[in-house]
């Protein structure tokens, strides 16, 4: 992956712990994150693994954020909240506070109240094995 975005401006968070699950992988990230100066007021998590996630998705959510203001705007699909999503500052040590195979959705259902959403159905569909990759082959061919 590193040398598919090497023209891109982005720093590597490289997770040694990664067998014990996303929480090791959302801390990584953070604690690269957590050494800018000045300290970003928002960050955006996301997932390699869902291939229906488009730009527009994107903007979506950073659209909603700058307009409403939540601690968090989340991605909705099958009746849940996750992520993509938009965190605050505020959240940062929170989300460095995720262990084992939590992740980001963690953080979202201990703000709930906090949170606002936008709708993204296709979210539900990741990539994790062979078997999923055949079955978006069925659903999306190229």
């Amino acid at each position: 992956m590193q040398r598919e975005i090497a023209d891109l401006d982005v720093r590597v968070a490289i997770n040694p712990e990664w067998q014990s699950g996303m929480g090791s992988s959302l801390r990584s990230g953070m604690e690269l994150l957590m050494k800018e100066s000045p300290l970003p007021q928002k960050v955006m998590l996301l997932l390699s693994d869902q291939p229906m996630l488009s730009s527009k998705i994107l903007l979506s959510l950073v659209k909603k954020s700058t307009e409403t203001g939540p601690l968090i705007v989340a991605s909705s699909y099958t009746g849940r909240l996750g992520v993509p999503a938009v965190f605050c500052k505020e959240l940062y040590l929170d989300l460095q506070k995720v262990e084992g195979d939590k992740g980001a959705r963690e953080v979202i259902q201990w703000y709930r109240d906090h949170t606002a959403s936008i709708d993204f159905s296709e979210g539900v569909i990741d990539i994790d094995t062979v078997q999923d990759l055949e079955l978006l082959k069925t659903i999306s061919p190229e």
